[in-house]
């Protein structure tokens, strides 16, 4: 058996590993900012330091987006729209909050090295593999996917 023939045997564990880790992530960071008021305090402080209108109703919003997207992604449900909208969340983050934490007149090889540690960036890399990703066999979303 080739190496490349062997690896693909576990490439669905390596699959399942990551959409049930980032599932679990998005849902568990959801829920405590929608239920442990110093969470909710925080994400609106932050909201409020961006200047985004509404941000009592967004911090809300964008909390469950994150747990009912992570909910989805967990039990293999809407696994492409999910991802693209907790991208498009992650992509907002960076833009608003994480590019100012990033020191001004730095080197761009410099720069890029503090853009690239941002844990922001890592769940975009992570999500897109996953709405790249056809439907898998331990994904409810096969049982709707299959040909009769």
């Amino acid at each position: 058996m080739s190496y490349h023939r062997k690896t693909r045997n576990y490439e669905w564990v390596i699959h399942l590993i990551i959409r049930l880790s980032i599932g679990i992530f998005f849902f568990v960071t959801g829920f405590n900012k929608l239920t442990v008021d110093a969470n909710h305090k925080s994400m609106l402080e932050t909201l409020t330091g961006t200047g985004m209108p509404f941000p009592v109703v967004a911090s809300y919003l964008l909390s469950g987006i994150e747990m009912i997207a992570g909910t989805f992604l967990f039990l293999g449900l809407f696994k492409r729209l999910s991802s693209v909208v907790l991208i498009v969340v992650m992509i907002a983050a960076i833009l608003t909050v994480n590019l100012h934490s990033i020191p001004s007149g730095l080197p761009l090889h410099t720069w890029l090295s503090y853009f690239f540690y941002l844990p922001e960036f890592l769940l975009i890399l992570l999500l897109a593999y996953l709405a790249a990703s056809p439907v898998r066999d331990l994904e409810l979303q096969s049982l709707f996917s299959r040909k009769r």
